[in-house]
C-alpha cells in the first residue's frame, strides 16, 4: 500500500502522471522509451513521473528481459499501481487519453499542412482559383466529434466561416496581405 498518500496526491496532480501509468502494460511492463513514445508530454517530464511513481510505490523498474537491448530499463505496475490503473479505467481515462492522442495527431497533421501553405509549398486553392474545400463547406472538413477548431470564436468570425460563399477567399492567400477588417 502507498505509505504516503500526500505524495500520491501530489503525483496525480502533476502533468503526465496518469498518462505514464496508462502507458505501462499491466502484464509485460514497458521500456522507458516505449513509455515516452506513448505519453504526449516532454520526455524529461515522463522521466520525472516514472521516477516519482517508482518512489511512491506505483511502479517498479527492473533490467532488461529477453529481447530487450542490453541496458534497457523496464517498468512494471506494482499492486498499488494496478489499483490506480483500475480506478483510472473506471473513470474512462484510458479512452479519454486515446481520444486526446488522436486529436493531437490530427492537429499535428493540420499544422504540417498549415506550415506547407505558409511556406508556399501547398495551396488552399484549386488551379481555377476556387478554394480547395469540400462542397458542403470548410467546417465539415475539420469536424472532430461535433466540434471544430475555432469553436469559441466570436460570432462574426464563425459566420464568416459558415456563411461565406468563398469568393473572397483571397484573404487566405499568403501572397497577398491579410485584411483582418474583412473578417469583422
Amino acid at each position: 500500500m502507498v505509505s504516503d498518500i500526500e505524495a500520491m496526491i501530489d503525483f496525480f496532480k502533476s502533468e503526465g502522471s496518469c498518462a505514464v501509468l496508462l502507458a505501462v502494460d499491466p502484464e509485460d511492463g514497458n521500456l522507458t522509451g516505449e513509455i515516452k513514445e506513448r505519453v504526449p508530454t516532454a520526455p524529461n517530464t515522463v522521466t520525472e513521473r516514472l521516477n516519482e511513481a517508482e518512489d511512491i510505490g506505483l511502479l517498479r523498474s527492473q533490467g532488461a528481459k529477453a529481447g530487450d537491448h542490453g541496458n534497457a530499463n523496464r517498468y512494471y505496475l506494482t499492486q498499488d499501481g494496478r489499483v490506480c490503473l483500475v480506478a483510472m479505467v473506471s473513470l474512462n481515462m484510458d479512452e479519454a487519453m486515446n481520444a486526446y492522442i488522436e486529436i493531437l495527431d490530427v492537429l499535428n497533421k493540420l499544422t504540417e499542412e498549415m506550415v506547407g501553405w505558409a511556406e508556399g509549398e501547398a495551396s488552399l486553392f484549386l488551379e481555377d482559383g476556387r478554394p480547395d474545400v469540400p462542397e458542403e463547406g470548410i467546417s465539415d472538413q475539420f469536424e472532430l466529434g461535433g466540434a471544430y477548431p475555432g469553436d469559441d470564436l466570436p460570432d462574426n468570425y464563425e459566420s464568416f466561416i459558415f456563411e461565406s460563399d468563398f469568393e473572397d477567399m483571397e484573404v487566405l492567400n499568403p501572397t497577398t496581405s491579410l485584411d483582418y477588417e474583412q473578417l469583422k
